[in-house]
């Protein structure tokens, strides 16, 4: 499932600076982060979303858990 392609990554908190990170492991983590927050209604804490995107991660690109 990994393959080479990479994008660059900015940080709000760090203006100007980007990071390269794989293209494939970084759409997994944001479609699990859109999943969680899409099914709540009400806003969630970081923690709350760390413990919950946990499950929904494939295990190939995240490792087990």
């Amino acid at each position: 499932m990994k393959n080479n392609s990479r994008i660059a990554v900015g940080n709000i908190n760090h203006p100007g600076k980007k990071r390269d990170v794989e293209a494939v492991a970084y759409d997994a983590m944001k479609r699990a982060i859109l999943e969680i927050v899409a099914s709540r209604s009400s806003g969630l804490t970081v923690a709350e979303i760390q413990d919950d995107v946990l499950p929904l991660l494939p295990e190939q690109l995240f490792g087990a858990r």
